[in-house]
């Protein structure tokens, strides 16, 4: 566990990760944080429950957190799917109960910038996503490259073929006005950011079923800019939805090589943080023995753009993160 945040990290010690991850999700669900979140919303967390027990009674609870559902607001009629973007906060906060959320999500590692920890790490996993983030995120892995004297194996740009919705289009225009998917917007983001070589490899598989297609580009190195490679991944459910980002993950670490001990970095906004990291230490750092790390966009790069900063949005991640770790904890019968 973070010592200054209340965040779940990836162990280095690959021999007893089991026993680490446990012992840092109890403290993480029992700590008074979540505790006093709970209260808020006239509830207490039974502190007698087994660690799984406690998980699926939090996850159960955090449903009155869930305002993508229960906003019809946040329904995109183009891709008929909630998204996070279009969540109002028209809730009437008192002042109280508005500090505590945000004090509690900077605590849980929602809003501050937190830099990498390591000197090098072998792979940059750069997460697509909606409006601007398919901008900001791959240009973080440009500073990181660029300006600060990282030089990863390979940067990962890892997307879907989710369709650019009408509701982002005032942001996506900024830098990608023909895109018509998500994967379409990162490598606009990328091709503005990096210097890439030529094209040398282009795989991809076409199904009827779009939700079973993929799509790999890689660039060969060039200059002062790794390998970069970006994939459209399928989805591991596909006849219920499209990918997702651990559908990204797995795609990757399941078609190319990467030694076991590798450092990974992850690269996503700062409020999905803590989400995204749960998802990669369940679905990766496990199965494929690797060390993950997760950091977000500085909060200055985005100071002036319209963000998720309202309790609504945090509440809503906060969630997202429970939810994962109850899957963790399923998944591995803890």
């Amino acid at each position: 566990m973070n010592s200054e945040y209340l965040i779940i990290d990836c162990p280095k010690n690959f021999d007893n990760r089991a026993d680490e991850i446990k012992r840092s999700i109890e403290v993480y669900l029992r700590s008074n944080v979540i505790r006093n979140l709970v209260k808020l919303f006239n509830e207490d967390v039974p502190q007698n429950r087994s660690l799984i027990e406690l998980s699926k009674w939090l996850v159960d609870f955090s449903e009155v957190w869930d305002f993508r559902k229960k906003q019809k607001s946040a329904l995109d009629k183009k891709t008929g799917e909630f998204a996070r973007w279009l969540v109002n906060d028209d809730t009437s906060w008192s002042d109280e109960k508005r500090n505590l959320i945000l004090e509690s999500a900077r605590i849980m590692g929602l809003i501050d910038e937190v830099k990498p920890k390591e000197d090098e790490y072998d792979y940059f996993l750069v997460l697509g996503g909606a409006r601007y983030t398919c901008h900001m995120r791959p240009k973080l892995a440009a500073e990181f490259i660029y300006n600060q004297g990282f030089m990863p194996k390979k940067v990962v740009l890892l997307a879907t073929s989710r369709p650019v919705s009408d509701s982002e289009r005032i942001a996506t225009d900024t830098y990608a006005p023909e895109a018509e998917t998500e994967f379409d917007l990162i490598l606009a983001g990328a091709r503005k950011v990096f210097e890439l070589g030529n094209l040398y490899k282009n795989d991809k598989y076409d199904d009827a079923n779009k939700n079973k297609s993929w799509n790999t580009i890689e660039y060969s190195q060039n200059g002062n800019t790794p390998e970069v490679l970006a994939i459209s991944a399928p989805s591991s459910d596909p006849e219920q939805r499209r990918a997702n980002s651990a559908d990204t993950y797995e795609f990757f670490l399941n078609n190319y090589k990467v030694d076991k001990g590798s450092k990974i970095l992850l690269l996503t906004s700062q409020i999905y943080v803590p989400y995204q990291h749960m998802e990669a230490i369940r679905t990766i750092a496990f199965k494929y023995d690797v060390y993950v790390e997760t950091v977000g966009i500085p909060p200055r790069w985005t100071g002036v753009l319209p963000g998720m900063r309202n309790p609504v949005h945090y509440l809503q991640e906060i969630r997202a993160t429970l939810v994962s770790i109850d899957r963790f904890l399923k998944e591995y019968k803890f």
